[in-house]
C-alpha cells in the first residue's frame, strides 16, 4: 500500500498520470515478496506468488459478499423471531378487565 501512496503523491506533484505504473510495480513487488516466502532459489515460486496474489484479490470480495449475505439472513431471522415472540405474548389487562390495546385510543386532529 505504501507503493500506491508514493505514486499517488508523485501524481499530485506533477501532472503526469502515474498510478497505473504504481499498480504494476505494486503487483510485481507483492509477487516477489510472496515468492521470497516460498523459496528464493526457484524461479517458479515467483509465479506461485503471483498466482496467490491474484487468488487473494479475487477471493476477498467474494467472501466479503458472502459474509454480508449471511449477516443479512441472520438479521431477517432475528426480526421474524422477535415479531413472532411479540405476537405470542398475551394481551395485558386493565383493572376493569379490558385489554390495554383496546382501551387506549389515540385521537388525531388535523
Amino acid at each position: 500500500m505504501l507503493i500506491y501512496s508514493v505514486f499517488g503523491i508523485i501524481e499530485s506533484l506533477i501532472t503526469l498520470r502515474v498510478p497505473h505504473i504504481g499498480s504494476i510495480i505494486g503487483l510485481f513487488y507483492a509477487s516477489w515478496a510472496v515468492g521470497q516466502f516460498f523459496d528464493k532459489e526457484k524461479k517458479v515460486n515467483y509465479l506461485k506468488g503471483l498466482k496467490s496474489y491474484f487468488l487473494g484479490m479475487i477471493s476477498f470480495p467474494f467472501f466479503a459478499v458472502i459474509l454480508g449475505v449471511i449477516i443479512e439472513i441472520i438479521i431477517k431471522i432475528k426480526k421474524q423471531l422477535t415479531i413472532a415472540r411479540c405476537q405470542a405474548l398475551p394481551a395485558h389487562k386493565n383493572s376493569n378487565g379490558t385489554s390495554i390495546a383496546a382501551s387506549t385510543t389515540v385521537s388525531h386532529k388535523m
